[in-house]
């Protein structure tokens, strides 16, 4: 009789993992309006999952917010950390600094 439980519980704990797999689809382009602190606002796109997201351009390029001023400026990465340029997000080229596109945290820092 236990051989048959431990079928049972195993067929259990899978199912549950498949089930919560299915409402953790990772999202792409979903639209956001973004205003910035002096009240113009911009459209940009989130992606991401209930774990980590991010918003970005249409270009590709990552935008952060900058804590220090409150506008939503271009990221770049340093030591696989997102940090702030100066570069406000509706205003300035990011091609300008040669930052990468697509920028994100490191796969591990995701999994903690």
């Amino acid at each position: 009789m236990t051989f048959i439980r431990k079928i049972l519980t195993t067929f259990s704990f899978l199912l549950l993992i498949n089930t919560v797999n299915i409402f953790t689809a990772p999202l792409q382009n979903v639209p956001q309006t973004i205003t910035q602190p002096d009240g113009t606002t911009f459209h940009c796109f989130a992606s991401g999952d209930e774990f980590y997201n991010y918003l970005h351009c249409e270009n590709g390029y990552t935008i952060i917010q900058n804590h220090e001023t409150g506008f939503y400026v271009y990221a770049d990465k340093v030591s696989d950390e997102l940090v702030p340029t100066n570069l406000i997000f509706g205003k300035d080229n990011p091609q300008t600094l040669g930052l990468q596109k697509h920028l994100t945290i490191p796969h591990e820092k995701y999994l903690e």
